[in-house]
């Protein structure tokens, strides 16, 4: 599929997305550069975050699907889904809570001290 609906396109670009506005918040930060777009980066990391590890489960949970080929006009298993694609499909609401803990975790340790650190930096 092509475009960005396809099968895999939207966990990737948001996972990429995630990963860019990440590295310019720390580059504009530690620089000291930028006071404005670092913070602009650093919100649309804080926004975008949060979608990261359910995007992850969803793409190791696509790929380990069974798959079956027609040999002799019977439908024959070539490839058993592992015991991962099992766990996702009947714990999603795990991986919700875990998601939530994870945003929570990572908010208090990594995004508050950059947002500390952002402030201190001079006006431009």
């Amino acid at each position: 599929a092509t475009g960005i609906n396809g099968h895999y396109n939207l966990p990737w670009l948001v996972i990429v997305l995630c990963t860019l506005f990440f590295t310019c918040a720390v580059i504009f930060i530690r620089k000291k550069i930028f006071r404005t777009m670092a913070g602009a980066w650093l919100i649309w990391f804080m926004g975008s975050v949060g979608f990261v590890f359910p995007f992850i489960m969803d793409l190791i949970y696509r790929s380990t699907h069974q798959q079956m080929e027609c040999i002799d006009h019977i439908m024959t298993v070539t490839y058993r889904e592992p015991a991962i694609h099992g766990w996702i499909s009947n714990n999603w609401d795990t991986i919700g809570y875990l998601n939530v803990v994870l945003v929570t975790v990572l908010v208090i340790f990594l995004i508050i001290p950059m947002a500390i650190k952002w402030q201190s930096n001079p006006e431009e």
